[in-house]
């Protein structure tokens, strides 16, 4: 089975339901924003990355209070932990 990899990594809103998104290029906020998504954050890994390891880099963002403010990010990002297997 191939991993697919991503350089970014982060969540949006989109009729009200928050989710990770992952992209290769961040011309992908425009178009996140352009399709009607809300509170668009994505984050600059630096180099592709499997999904495993750019959740693990929202997890660490989650555990330093980065989203504190954000009730709906924080839950989106555990539950796609989940679905990748992290146990939380």
């Amino acid at each position: 089975m191939t991993q697919k990899t991503y350089r970014f990594v982060g969540f949006s809103t989109l009729n009200g339901k928050t989710a990770v998104r992952y992209a290769n290029s961040k011309g992908r906020v425009a178009v996140l924003r352009r399709n009607g998504h809300q509170g668009v954050f994505l984050r600059d890994a630096g180099e592709t990355l499997a999904q495993t390891d750019l959740v693990d880099l929202l997890l660490d963002m989650v555990d330093a209070h980065q989203f504190v403010a954000e009730p709906e990010a924080v839950a989106a990002i555990e539950d796609e932990a989940r679905r990748l297997g992290f146990a939380i």
